[in-house]
């Protein structure tokens, strides 16, 4: 076993802190057995589930497709598929429906109380975990320490699928087949709670989620707190877990920037928060309202990301790793509300998965209160992280979200100086296209050898055909930034961004809004020691095409913009290629650029983007 390293001063002072913040927050959680919902046998509060939308949706599709779906144990060949060839998916898919079908037949016999229908298939998809070797998907077991069974560790996937197992061992108690119920104990202690005390006990070289400032930790963490909760543990092991938890999930949030932007982007906000959230509701649940982990700062803080990056409500800007057009579910939005104390609505209304419809029907009841309409505000910032939104209230009018930063940031693309621009309401036009699907690649050394995570594939300039680099070195300069409610400005400095790029003097970006009517104008401003080539990218799912007179239009779907090029009388050509990543979208990604001719030794490329009703 490697040798446990010595923390640094100023670390032991904080995790010290942490600790004894932790120890404060523990007082009052339960050392016996607990969930955050009765027991099945408890038929007034199940019943009472009957009417939620989860139900109707778990009982009408969900749960009859695990009934029809025959449990299969996932082929030890396809997990070597990752290894062999650094395919993923084949494993997922064979893994993900029996995950899914043991959570939602979970949840059918709870609301129904059917053992009829619901046992045998339910037992029959435990029977599967039961037996696995490993919960671990492929993609986090690189050295096979998992599916040899030698020193298990603690990740996403396995402890997730643990607290499903874990809670419904609690709840469904006297129900299932004894010797299934001791066969998924034995698999949890061996998987999942021996290696993490020992880890609380200093006995094991800690995983690396554990000090990580990511969504694997509030993830991990907040699976592992429904475990322990869950388990049948001696006090002062539950003791340790429990300040061992709540000291640790702290370094989640030092992820965000200190004005609260999260450089993973809003689907791993959604993932990562949302499961932090978790945490928090099932630490509310336990203790009977009297810890409440949004009490925190930096938490309520992190909380208000989506309101304040959001282009429209539901629609986000795709930067870094995140699903072209990502939202925020319905069951994060209660939770925050809620553990915020503002108006949560309906707990009936949200239809989340397993692990967020027991998070919600978990909470102490409260009075409902009607949920006000949200209206996003007409700027914001977050100049730590060099990223800003314009909005225009105008319901035909263009908004944008723009970010400098750096090119090592959490899921990192190498995108400084990169955008989206939408209508209200609409998806992004141009612009940001989000992440690609994951391969062995996509977290090795050639991360960047596929152009959609590369610069090549985002909407910026490109310098005698380099890119942009990697490394926090690398980054955008906020020159300034300015609003009045008529107009906005934000100027980057983007030339620490392409070190690969000798002799260059000045490389500018400014964007400038119009709020009356949403125009956008994105200039680009060049100096080099000798004439170079340049060019522009512009990025879409859809088509832009070249109308003349240096006017482009660019479309998708429905949605229709116009954008004016004026390249202070330098002639130029728009090129067009489809890229070859497989990225994380319905569609194709399609790169245009605007391409100066002759190379040049100050180029200057100015781009207007208009709506077109």
């Amino acid at each position: 076993m490697p040798k446990l390293r010595k923390p640094k001063l100023n670390k032991l002072r904080l995790q010290k802190k942490n600790s004894e913040i932790a120890k404060e927050q523990i007082k009052n959680l339960p050392l016996i057995p607990w969930i955050s919902v009765p027991h099945v046998s408890n038929r007034t509060f199940w019943e009472s589930k009957k009417s939620t939308r989860f139900a109707a949706n778990l009982l009408n599709k969900h749960a009859k497709r695990a009934l029809e779906t025959p449990a299969k144990m996932p082929s030890r060949e396809r997990y070597l598929d990752f290894m062999r060839n650094g395919n993923r998916n084949q494993y997922e898919k064979e893994y993900v429906p029996v995950m899914q079908g043991f959570e939602n037949l979970t949840m059918a016999l709870c609301i129904t109380g059917d053992k009829t229908k619901y046992l045998k298939q339910w037992t029959a998809y435990a029977e599967v975990l039961a037996n696995m070797p490993t919960w671990v998907y492929p993609a986090h077991d690189r050295d096979y320490r998992n599916l040899s069974g030698k020193n298990p560790s603690l990740e996403l996937v396995g402890t997730s699928i643990g607290a499903s197992i874990a809670i419904a061992r609690q709840v469904l108690k006297g129900w299932i087949p004894e010797s299934t119920d001791k066969k998924l104990e034995q698999q949890l202690r061996r998987q999942l709670i021996d290696p993490f005390l020992n880890t609380v006990r200093g006995k094991r070289f800690p995983d690396w989620f554990i000090k990580a400032d990511s969504n694997w930790n509030a993830v991990c963490f907040s699976n592992l707190m429904r475990i322990i909760l869950a388990s049948e543990l001696p006090e002062t092991d539950k003791k340790a877990a429990f300040q061992f938890i709540l000291a640790n999930s702290r370094n989640y949030l030092k992820g965000f920037t200190v004005d609260g932007y999260c450089t993973e982007g809003i689907a791993y906000w959604t993932y990562g928060y949302g499961h932090y959230l978790i945490l928090a509701a099932t630490v509310y649940s336990a203790t009977s309202g009297k810890t409440n982990l949004l009490d925190d700062p930096m938490a309520r803080l992190a909380a208000r990301f989506p309101e304040r990056i959001m282009l429209s409500p539901q629609y986000f800007p795709a930067f870094s790793d995140c699903y072209f057009a990502s939202g925020v579910g319905d069951t994060i939005e209660y939770l925050v509300n809620y553990l915020l104390k503002n108006p949560a609505g309906n707990p009936a209304r949200p239809a989340g998965n397993f692990t967020y419809q027991l998070a919600i029907w978990g909470l102490p009841a409260i009075p409902e209160k009607k949920k006000e309409d949200f209206v996003p505000e007409r700027f914001s910032s977050f100049p730590a992280a060099g990223v800003f939104v314009f909005r225009s209230a105008s319901p035909n009018a263009l908004r944008i979200a723009l970010k400098g930063g750096h090119n090592e940031e959490l899921h990192n693309h190498n995108d400084i100086g990169s955008y989206s621009i939408a209508y209200p309401l609409k998806n992004v036009v141009v612009g940001d296209l989000g992440g690609a699907v994951y391969t062995k690649q996509s977290f090795s050394k050639d991360r960047y050898k596929d152009p959609i995570l590369a610069s090549y594939g985002h909407p910026v300039p490109l310098i005698d055909g380099i890119t942009q680099s990697m490394g926090r070195e690398c980054c955008g300069k906020v020159l300034s930034a300015a609003e009045d409610g008529k107009t906005g400005l934000v100027v980057l400095d983007l030339a620490k961004a392409y070190p690969g790029v000798n002799g260059l003097k000045k490389l500018e970006r400014s964007f400038s809004y119009r709020y009356s009517d949403g125009e956008i104008v994105i200039t680009d401003k060049a100096e080099f020691d000798r004439k170079r080539a340049f060019e522009v990218a512009l990025m879409t799912f859809g088509v832009i095409t070249d109308e003349g007179n240096g006017v482009l239009k660019a479309q998708y779907q429905n949605s229709v913009i116009r954008i004016k090029v004026d390249t202070a009388g330098v002639p130029w050509t728009l090129k067009h290629e489809t890229l070859p990543s497989n990225v994380n979208w319905k569609n194709m990604a399609q790169r245009y650029a605007v391409v100066l001719k002759d190379k040049q030794l100050a180029p200057v490329v100015k781009m207007t983007f208009s709506s077109s009703k």
